[in-house]
């Protein structure tokens, strides 16, 4: 990794995790006042504009939709080795249960 093309105090924004190790010096960081951020996710505004993209070229994901009340059946797959999908939980039952047993504030 070649921190030093980051300027003095330029960030290193990593979006999700890396397949490898990072090769990473401490003095590199130290003396380069060289900043690490990480996120699993990115922002909301990120997302927002990745989905509002997807949206306007008609880009889906390939999902399993599995129950809310069967999440264990997301194991087996990955377990035997078996991954084609992401996993989905369907909440829209549970929380509408959840909404109805709510007193009226």
């Amino acid at each position: 990794m070649r921190l030093a093309l980051l300027k003095p105090r330029g960030p290193l924004c990593l979006i999700g995790v890396p397949p490898d190790s990072l090769p990473l010096f401490p003095d590199a960081l130290v003396f380069g006042e060289k900043i690490i951020v990480e996120s699993l996710i990115g922002g909301i505004k990120p997302i927002q504009d990745m989905m509002a993209f997807a949206h306007q070229h008609n880009v889906a994901a390939d999902i399993e939709l599995i129950q809310h009340d069967e999440p264990t059946t997301a194991w087996a797959p990955p377990e035997q080795g078996d991954v084609r999908y992401r996993f989905v939980i369907d909440l829209a039952p549970w929380w509408i249960r959840a909404m109805a047993r709510r007193p009226n504030l």
